[in-house]
């Protein structure tokens, strides 16, 4: 079964950004990576879930854009 994972940037910085996360824009939480230490960190859990796998998918998704070296979409949508 695919997961979908959409990304809203909610504030980005020279020390950080910070997305909402989730399967849709009604049930989001928020995730922050900071790029001094290149660490993420779950702000609010996708309400309904007891799991990370959602932190997870949104924390590989931002990576991928941090890797890539082309900034951070305000906007943007994964499926898996």
């Amino acid at each position: 079964m695919a997961t979908y994972l959409m990304l809203i940037k909610v504030f980005d910085d020279a020390e950080k950004v910070i997305y909402k996360f989730g399967p849709t824009e009604e049930s989001l939480g928020e995730i922050e990576f900071n790029l001094v230490q290149e660490e993420f960190r779950q702000l609010e859990r996708v309400p309904g879930t007891t799991k990370d796998h959602m932190f997870m998918k949104a924390a590989s998704a931002i990576a991928r854009c941090y890797a890539e070296g082309d900034g951070f979409p305000d906007k943007t949508f994964f499926a898996s």
